[in-house]
């Protein structure tokens, strides 16, 4: 397991997804675990965004980081059996960033922002049905028809 007092690269989530895999595959209760005194730690690095720290950096151009976080889809869906964790905001929201960029790298890359405006709506299943469920308890608590009416409307878009 890389060292989890720093954040991981793509080579080290690497690392850290044969591990978890070999742990999962031989004794998946020594998973790392939310709150575990044991494991809690590292569970916490495992799903930080803190790990996306170049998106951060004001001085990487944004097309640079637009590189750099594509590889990162792979990583979420690798842990979203395991972990249920997603980027998927983290990489609309650099497509919009890229979208209002003069830069002429950025500019080469805001093709795909037409794409990017159809599905703005797409999350992955966990994250749809969280949400999903959210709005289903604000509709349980809601006297207001509009309200109602509009949070449905809501959930079958997701």
């Amino acid at each position: 397991m890389p060292d989890w007092n720093k954040a991981w690269t793509i080579t080290d989530f690497g690392d850290v997804i044969g591990t978890l895999q070999n742990i999962k595959n031989t004794d998946p209760l020594s998973l790392p675990r939310k709150g575990s005194r044991k494991s809690g730690k590292l569970f916490e690095h495992i799903v930080s965004m803190d790990n996306l720290f170049f998106l951060k950096n004001d001085t990487l151009p944004l097309h640079e980081k637009a590189y750099r976080i594509q590889p990162c889809i792979h990583i979420q869906n690798a842990f979203c059996n395991i972990f249920g964790i997603s980027i998927t905001q983290a990489m609309l929201d650099l497509a919009y960033q890229i979208n209002e960029s003069d830069d002429r790298e950025d500019i080469r890359m805001q093709r795909g922002y037409p794409a990017i405006q159809r599905n703005k709506f797409w999350f992955d299943q966990t994250t749809a049905d969280n949400i999903k469920e959210k709005m289903r308890m604000v509709i349980d608590s809601s006297s207001s028809g509009k309200i109602n009416d509009e949070y449905r409307h809501l959930i079958d878009i997701l």
